[in-house]
Order: structure tokens, then sequence, then C-alpha cells
């Protein structure tokens, strides 16, 4: 069995990430690893968000980066108030890329993510994400079902 030192908890301002956080900790104290939270300001998210706005990307992606600060904080909060060893990170450009980056940078040994409900970007995000872990990572992936 592979040992667990490192998890990397995808977050992304949802309750799908609050389940996931979940199951980190319970695995974090389990097998005593540290978590790694990275939030990815996605490039295509910012240029999306831009055609609908009035704001520069500029100003779109300080407004992102700042609530992703807000939430990585929340999180970092919970883990510390349980005694789990918990790292927060921002990444900016493509959402797939970045996240495989993170898992090389370090030495993450398990992601965990939790699938959405319904037909929604971030099912559409998982969905590509998971196509590329199972291709390029070395990492295991714990895949929480949209029921859990």
């Amino acid at each position: 069995m592979q040992k667990i030192e490192r998890i990397l908890l995808w977050a992304d301002n949802t309750e799908e990430t609050k389940t996931a956080a979940k199951y980190a900790f319970e695995l974090s104290r389990t097998y005593g690893a540290k978590i790694v939270a990275v939030y990815v300001l996605d490039t295509m998210r910012i240029d999306r968000l831009k055609r609908f706005s009035s704001k520069t990307s500029g100003e779109i992606e300080v407004e992102l980066e700042e609530n992703a600060w807000k939430y990585l904080y929340y999180l970092e909060e919970l883990a510390t108030h349980e005694g789990i060893p918990f790292s927060v990170f921002i990444s900016k450009g493509n959402f797939v890329d970045e996240i495989l980056k993170n898992i090389d940078k370090f030495k993450i040994d398990l992601v965990i993510i939790k699938q959405s409900k319904g037909k929604t970007k971030r099912h559409e995000q998982v969905r590509d994400l998971m196509s590329h872990l199972t291709e390029y990572s070395p990492a295991s992936v714990l895949l929480i079902d949209q029921f859990s």
C-alpha cells in the first residue's frame, strides 16, 4: 500500500470543497498526512468573466484572488482547529495544468476531489481533470461521488 504523506485538496469556493475537506481531514488524521489546498485562478474563467463585465482582466483577477484567499484561510482555520497540518496556495493558469504542476511541486500522494451534482461547469472540470490525472499524474485520486 502506498504511503500517504501529502494530500492535495482542490479548493474552489463550493460546498463540494467543504465535503472533500472533511474526507481530507479524516485521512490526514489517519495517516498523519499534510494537506495542501490549492485554489486555481483559471485564466479561461477570467477571460469569460471579462466578456460580461466592464471590469478589466486585472480587476477581475484581483477580486477572484481576494475571494480565493478568504476561502483558503477559512479552510486553514478549520484544519488548524482540528490540529491538521495544512497549507494554502493559489496558482494562476490553465486549471488542469496547474493542478498537475502542483501535484509534482508538492510531491502529492493523493488528490481528493468531490464531484458536483448535475451538469455544471465544475462537473465538466472534474471530468476533464480526472482524465488527465489518470493519464499523467503519479498521485492516487479519491473521487467522492455526487451523493456523498
